[in-house]
């Protein structure tokens, strides 16, 4: 193949809510060169990716108010509100093209102006928060999630099932197939965090000193883990994703819900993945502001 005689596009991929390599939620960045190629090569170029996202971004006129248009396409569909790959195309902005800026406006189809913010080693995300009511327990779907949920609520797109107990939720085994049958719904799997001491010795009666879940964020003192305030799995299968890895998105619903439940404004969350993902979730005002890590694992060229 002569390359010369083929269009190329850059190509990225970021590891999105976490500080570790090959953790967390893989997203492939793709910036346009001039203009937008069409919809059907967006799609095919994030099918060839085979990621749970892809993102798109291009500078937009100098007459606007945004810095970049965004868009994110799976490998089936293009979705209405993707966090993972929104934290992974700043990531690419901020230390790859533009080092200067110290937030990002992104001008999106569906779900408006999103900015994206510097926050120490970390970057936010600032969403529309989507927060959910409850509805009539669906047992056909309930019996495809498994286990047995204490509620089941709705957002704006995604299903909410709350478990009793962490365990439940890792043990969760869903029927993709069975569920994919009721089109491109997101179904997620929560519960409160587990309760932590914090001496690794059974202290006295009057030395006992257990986390709560009303305090501020806390660490867990024998191991310096942070203990999450909610953990939660998340399904994707009518969107062509089984079970994705970290889901930013989701959060705009489920803290949202555990904001309200647990009467605290400031939350930290892990998504119980294979490759897990963490993220520092502030919710108020009708926004949810998420901030997490990213790094970058593979910068090349894709040929068009």
């Amino acid at each position: 193949m002569n390359r010369k005689k083929h269009q190329c596009l850059a190509f990225f991929q970021v590891d999105a809510f976490t500080n570790e390599l090959y953790r967390g939620n893989p997203a492939a960045v793709v910036p346009m060169q001039d203009d937008w190629l069409s919809d059907g090569q967006l799609l095919t170029i994030a099918k060839e990716n085979n990621l749970s996202e892809t993102a798109f971004i291009k500078v937009t006129d100098a007459d606007s108010d945004h810095d970049y248009e965004l868009r994110w396409f799976t490998p089936g569909l293009e979705v209405d509100l993707c966090g993972h790959a929104t934290l992974a195309a700043a990531y690419v902005i901020f230390n790859e093209v533009d080092p200067s800026l110290e937030y990002i406006r992104f001008q999106t189809r569906f779900a408006g102006t999103l900015t994206v913010y510097r926050d120490g080693d970390k970057l936010q995300l600032d969403f529309p928060e989507r927060p959910p009511q409850e509805v009539s327990r669906n047992e056909d779907m309930i019996k495809l999630i498994g286990g047995n949920p204490i509620a089941h609520l709705k957002g704006e797109r995604d299903n909410l099932f709350v478990y009793e107990t962490e365990e439940e939720v890792l043990s969760l085994s869903p029927d993709y197939a069975g569920l994919k049958k009721f089109g491109p719904e997101g179904y997620i799997a929560t519960a409160i965090g587990q309760k932590h001491e914090t001496q690794t010795e059974a202290p006295s009666s009057n030395q006992e000193k257990k986390f709560s879940l009303k305090d501020d964020f806390t660490q867990d003192e024998a191991t310096q883990n942070p203990v999450p305030d909610f953990i939660s799995r998340c399904f994707f299968p009518g969107h062509g994703i089984e079970e994705d890895p970290v889901t930013g998105s989701a959060h705009c619903t489920s803290a949202s819900y555990w904001a309200t439940t647990l009467e605290k404004t400031d939350l930290y969350a892990i998504q119980r993945s294979a490759r897990e993902g963490h993220l520092w979730i502030k919710v108020e005002e009708g926004r949810v502001k998420m901030s997490g890590h990213g790094k970058l694992v593979i910068e090349g060229k894709i040929y068009i």
